[in-house]
């Protein structure tokens, strides 16, 4: 343990073996929306002419900011599905790959830190602290936390990963351009920043990236201010990028539009998210010291006056970190080992810095989630790891005693973070604990139905269908998939019915009046049927799956010139979906071409290698 690269592997080995359960994990929540179903991850064309994106009929919105404003994110995505289209083990190796490299990267910027003037002034002093070691440990409990887990094994959460990878490269270039002596550091400025660009179009939250720097550079150098402003200049120079993505991206709708990348609006005001975002970072320092009752989708209470005595509280506490924050900084100007006391400080005004974005009096969609903790834990955990060595330090603890707590917190932290990954490997076990712990929230009734469905469990899905409308029943999306429901089972009028709502609803519901076509088909309604269909095509061009059913139809009625025309519209729609591979490959069956048959149903395994239906085809017809 005495060099470098023994460090970094067992850093690498902690987040390896702590994930190491997660490569299997299906996708889940959103990722339907963000990554199976959005043509801009299957087709890279999207990032040669991004303007393609505002013809896409079958992207929502939401997504299509996400898009222009996160592009460098789902590009990413998109080569995930370049190799392994949608074979989850690749995103996942991707994600973890990030997660590394972000816990090693923790690790290189304490020891680039330790470094600076005033940790080396108390080295040559010859009473320097173990700096190995408390690099080594934040860098460990960053890897292991199990609140860590819904930005690792969440694969939509790529955003947060990699966002957090630039984001800290960036600092930790910047840093050891200010430590190489003369000219020879000053490429690493340019580099830094254009690492902070590239954070910047990756996500929303690396807006604080320059004022971050900046903090460093005043609390951990020295220098005139002049000298100091040209090395941060180009740095500062990317502050306006976000604002002016958000400007261009959002399409003159604002800055809270384009930040709500997911779900609906709750129509909250400013002062009411930030009122409740006092009660919720306080539940994230929770979270970090006591990481229990970790939920993928909280039921969070909205607060509406400060003098809630839930709010209050929250205030005072929060104002308190704050202010040891800055009175630890000034009496480190007196102190006999002020470099300690300076990263103790820094780390608290980091937390507050890297959650300002998400916590403040921007209104999301979603008052908390986990993944938000992901980078401000690079900055709290170095505190808690520097203030816990003071605290024993004063308190003349064992330096052996204390590394030894720090290694078994370690263990602690990778058993549970191992333990929450293993419920992500189940979607059903995953969204039953979810809807357990928010039971009066929508959402994880409607995601544990679809989990129930997708299972084969049709009366626990009905149930959990019928409570997310109970709970929301102006959600056009929750009627439709309850209709999905009741096709399947072959209760065609109630299934029509519940379609009949959704599109009540939404009049422009593409999705629903395809469904309301594979109905009325199967009722016989065929004049109709064909109406449904057309008009699910009408509202959205690009909707492969429409275009598949209706070529399904046409050629149950007889017209293959039709059919056969709509399947090649479904597969030049969506290439890489096993379903309607699969669907063309049985029309070239049913047709005598055996040849062609057989070229879809391998395209159906290339995207999906485990697709029984295109493996007993290839085998009936001697190819597998």
């Amino acid at each position: 343990m005495r060099s470098f690269v023994p460090r970094i592997l067992l850093i690498s080995a902690v987040a390896f073996l702590v994930y190491s359960n997660t490569f299997r994990v299906p996708f889940t929540f959103d990722e339907t929306v963000y990554i199976e179903n959005n043509p801009a991850v299957r087709d890279l064309s999207y990032y040669k002419d991004p303007s393609k994106i505002d013809k896409t009929g079958s992207i929502s919105p939401a997504v299509k900011q996400s898009f222009r404003t996160r592009m460098l994110g789902h590009l990413t995505l998109a080569l995930n599905f370049k190799l392994h289209g949608y074979d989850v083990a690749g995103y996942h190796i991707f994600n973890l790959a990030l997660h590394i490299s972000n816990s090693i990267l923790v690790y290189l910027l304490l020891l680039l830190t330790f470094r600076t003037p005033l940790f080396r002034r108390k080295t040559e002093a010859g009473t320097s602290p173990p700096y190995d070691l408390i690099a080594l440990f934040p860098a460990l409990i960053f890897s292991a936390h199990p609140v860590q887990t819904e930005a690792v094994t969440y694969i939509a959460q790529r955003f947060t990963l990699l966002a957090a990878f630039f984001y800290l490269l960036s600092l930790v270039l910047y840093v050891r351009a200010r430590l190489a002596p003369g000219p020879s550091g000053y490429l690493l400025f340019p580099a830094s920043a254009i690492c902070a660009v590239l954070a910047m179009i990756t996500k929303e939250n690396a807006f604080t990236l320059p004022f971050v720097v900046a903090i460093y550079e005043f609390i951990f150098f020295e220098g005139s201010i002049k000298k100091r402003i040209n090395y941060l200049l180009p740095i500062l120079l990317t502050m306006p990028i976000i604002p002016l993505m958000i400007f261009f991206g959002g399409q003159g709708k604002g800055i809270d539009e384009t930040m709500r990348t997911m779900g609906v609006s709750q129509g909250i005001s400013r002062l009411d998210y930030l009122l409740t975002q006092f009660r919720v970072i306080v539940t994230y320092i929770r979270l970090i010291f006591l990481p229990v009752g970790l939920n993928l989708d909280y039921d969070y209470p909205v607060f509406k006056s400060v003098f809630e005595p839930e709010v209050f509280a929250s205030l005072v506490f929060l104002l308190s970190i704050a202010g040891v924050g800055v009175y630890i900084l000034f009496r480190s100007l007196k102190h006999e080992n002020p470099g300690l006391l300076r990263l103790l400080s820094f780390g608290i005004f980091w937390f507050f810095a890297t959650l300002s974005v998400e916590s403040s009096i921007v209104p999301l969609a979603d008052m908390i989630f986990e993944y938000r903790l992901y980078l401000p834990l690079a900055g709290f955990i170095p505190a808690l790891i520097v203030g816990g060595f003071l605290l024993a330090e004063r308190l003349k603890i064992n330096r052996k005693a204390l590394f030894a707590s720090l290694i078994a917190v370690v263990l602690a932290l990778s058993a549970a973070a191992y333990a929450r990954n293993s419920l992500w490997q189940d979607p059903v076990r995953l969204w039953e604990d979810t809807a357990r712990k928010s039971p009066l929230k929508a959402r994880p009734h409607f995601n544990l139905g679809i989990s129930y469905l997708k299972k084969g469990r049709l009366r626990e899905a009905e149930r959990e269908f019928k409570a997310a409308i109970a709970l929301m029943p102006g959600n056009p999306e929750f009627h439709e998939h309850l209709a999905n429901f009741y096709e399947r089972e072959g209760r065609l009028p109630e299934a029509l019915a519940q379609l009949e709502r959704a599109i009540a609803l939404k009049p422009d519901f593409a999705r629903a009046h395809n469904l309301m076509g594979i109905v009325l088909s199967r009722e016989g309604r065929l004049d109709e049927a064909e109406m449904a269909f057309s008009k699910a095509i009408a509202l959205q061009p690009d909707y492969a799956e429409a275009h598949g059913n209706i070529a399904i139809f046409y050629e149950q009625r007889g017209n293959t010139e039709r059919a056969f025309a709509a399947y090649q519209n479904a597969v030049r729609l969506n290439p890489g979906n096993p379903d309607i591979r699969n669907a063309l490959g049985s029309f070239y069956l049913r047709q005598g071409r055996l040849a062609e048959a057989a070229m879809e149903f391998e395209a159906a395994l290339r995207s999906d290698p485990s697709n029984a239906y295109a493996i007993r085809n290839l085998r009936a017809l001697g190819r597998k």
